[in-house]
C-alpha cells in the first residue's frame, strides 16, 4: 500500500504523542542516592532526653535506682523477658512459623538458611544471620572472620577495593567470586561481635552514649559518630551498630548485613553487591528468561552476552523486596 507524505507525518505525529504521554520507566522509580550520600544525615541528631544512670568503675558511684533493674543475659537461647519464650523449638518449621510470635519463633527466622530463590547473591558471604551469629548461642558472636581490603597512597589516605572493601568470598558463579588485587595491601580480617541484647542497646538515649564518654579519661575516651537512620527521614543518631558504629538503628544495620553479607536487596539498600565493581546481577523466570533488572522472583543465572545494557537507573533500581525482621527477645 502506498503511503503518503500526509499519511507519514501523521503517523510520526501519533507516535510522538503516544511516546510523550508514556512516562519513562525512570521517572517512576525512587530517587537513587550513591553511597556517600546514603551514609550522610540530612539533619543532626534529635534530642533524646535528659541521659540516664549509669555506672563506670572508678568513675562514678553506684546508685540505687528504683525503676531500674539489670538486664537479663546469659547464651542459654532463653528469652529476656520481653516476649514469650513461645512454642517448642524442635516443633516449629516453615509452615507453622510466627516470626513475631515469640522468641522461640524468632530464633528459628534468625537460624534459617536463604536460597538463591529467596534472593541470594550474586556474591555475598553467609546465607543466613546464623551463619555469623552463633557462637556460643544463636546470636552470639562469630566464628568466622570476613576480609576487608583496599589501598593507601603516600598520604595515608585509603581507597576502598573496586566494588567496596568487604571481599564477598562466595558466589552463585565461580567465575564472579571476588578476589583481592595485588595492588590492594591494605588488608584486614574482621569478626562479627554478638548481636545478644542489641534491642536494649538500640534503647539507649544519645545523651546517655555521650555522657558515657564525656566521663571516660581523656586520653581514652572515644567518639559519638552521628549517622543517618536509614529507615527514617535522614535525621542523624549516635552509631552504635557495626563495627564502625555507622548504624543508629538495627533495622539500618540489619538491612545492611542482607545486602552485603547475604546479597540480598531490600528497600534500604537497591542495588545488588558486584563482583570487584563489575555489575553481574540478573535474573530468569519462566516468563521474563534471562533479565539485567531483579524482580521479585526468579534465580540468579550466570550472565550472558548482551549488546546493550539497559541504563542503570531503570535496571538496578527494581530491586527485590525483603521483609526485615528484628527478632523480639533474641536482640533485646
Amino acid at each position: 500500500m502506498k503511503i503518503t507524505g500526509n499519511r507519514i507525518i501523521l503517523l510520526c505525529t501519533l507516535a510522538l504523542a503516544a511516546a510523550l504521554s508514556i512516562p519513562s520507566a525512570t521517572a517512576k522509580l525512587p530517587l537513587r542516592k550513591t553511597k556517600a550520600e546514603r551514609f550522610t544525615s540530612t539533619a543532626p541528631a534529635r534530642p533524646e532526653g535528659p541521659a540516664r544512670m549509669f555506672y563506670m568503675e572508678g568513675v562514678t558511684s553506684m546508685v540505687p535506682d528504683a525503676t531500674t533493674k539489670p538486664a537479663k543475659t546469659g547464651f542459654d537461647n532463653l528469652t529476656n523477658g520481653f516476649a514469650p519464650q513461645g512454642p517448642d523449638f524442635d516443633t516449629i518449621d516453615e509452615d507453622n512459623v510466627v516470626p513475631t510470635r515469640s522468641f522461640n519463633d524468632g530464633r528459628f527466622v534468625f537460624e534459617e538458611k536463604e536460597t538463591l530463590e529467596d534472593g541470594v547473591g550474586p556474591t555475598y558471604n553467609a546465607q543466613g544471620c546464623a551463619d555469623c551469629h552463633q557462637n556460643v548461642v544463636t546470636g552470639g558472636a562469630s566464628q568466622v572472620t570476613v576480609q576487608r581490603t583496599g589501598h593507601t597512597d603516600d598520604t595515608g589516605k585509603f581507597f576502598e577495593s573496586p566494588g567496596g572493601s568487604l571481599i564477598q568470598s562466595r558466589g552463585t558463579y565461580a567465575d564472579i567470586v571476588e578476589h583481592v588485587f595485588d595492588t590492594d595491601e591494605t588488608r584486614a580480617f574482621r569478626i562479627s561481635p554478638a548481636a545478644l541484647g542489641d534491642g536494649y542497646v538500640e534503647c539507649i538515649s544519645d545523651s546517655t552514649i555521650t555522657a558515657i564518654r564525656d566521663a571516660q579519661p581523656q586520653a581514652l575516651r572515644g567518639t559519638a559518630p552521628e549517622v543517618p537512620v536509614l529507615e527514617g527521614d535522614g535525621s542523624a543518631r549516635v552509631g552504635r551498630f557495626g563495627w564502625k558504629a555507622q548504624h543508629g538503628s538495627l533495622v539500618s544495620f540489619a538491612s545492611d548485613a542482607y545486602l552485603n553479607e547475604m546479597g540480598i536487596t531490600n528497600p534500604l539498600f537497591l542495588d545488588e553487591n558486584t563482583s570487584n565493581g563489575v555489575f553481574v546481577g540478573g535474573w530468569y523466570s519462566s516468563t521474563s528468561k534471562f533479565s539485567m533488572t531483579s524482580g521479585t522472583s526468579g534465580v540468579y543465572v550466570q550472565s550472558v552476552t548482551i549488546t546493550q545494557f539497559p541504563e542503570p537507573a531503570s535496571a538496578m533500581l527494581l530491586a527485590v523486596p525483603t521483609a526485615l525482621l528484628i527478632v523480639p527477645g533474641l536482640l533485646g
